[in-house]
């Protein structure tokens, strides 16, 4: 029960963020995936999941810094107890502070202050892997394949690489 109070208590905000989110979503994909007869779970993998990887993330974050700092239930329901069983580091640092009755404020500031820091590296590693991948550009370059001049319009084009087109003076041709 010490475990499943936690996420009792934050599902309504995680489940109102995510409708809300489902809402927000463009119609018009769908509609194109539907003129596509994708299934179900092609959706859900494929358009849903990717458009709401923002909004998951962002919730994963705001999760993992509820938990990390969470008192209240733990105080309230146990208390840190049997043997210090369920004890948190919030619940250490409060009795250290005011239940030990030593009034030695410096130890519990630094330990709070320590804490913070390893949320705050942990935090910005969640940020740096579960970023959003670069985004897909479409380079605007004809396939080797197809009929007409094979002329590739972007410098930037990987299948080409090929040096741009010289003026007979031997300057470079600029590209549009």
């Amino acid at each position: 029960s010490g475990l499943s109070a936690p996420l009792w208590q934050c599902l309504g905000f995680t489940l109102l963020i995510c409708l809300a989110a489902l809402h927000a979503l463009p119609r018009e994909v769908f509609g194109a995936a539907e003129l596509d007869n994708c299934g179900w779970l092609a959706k859900l993998l494929y358009l849903i999941i990717p458009m709401l990887r923002p909004t998951l993330v962002n919730l994963l974050i705001l999760s993992f810094i509820g938990k990390m700092m969470i008192f209240d239930l733990v105080w309230v329901m146990i208390g840190g107890g049997p043997l210090w069983s369920t004890e948190t580091i919030s619940t250490y640092v409060y009795k250290r502070a005011f239940d030990w009755n030593t009034f030695d404020l410096g130890y519990p500031s630094a330990i709070a202050v320590l804490w913070f820091l390893i949320i705050l590296a942990f935090i910005l590693l969640l940020g740096r892997l579960l970023r959003p991948p670069a985004q897909l550009q479409f380079l605007g370059c004809r396939p080797r394949f197809a009929p007409g001049p094979d002329i590739c319009r972007d410098s930037r084009c990987p299948s080409c690489r090929r040096p741009p087109p010289r003026r007979p003076g031997g300057r470079a041709l600029g590209r549009p």
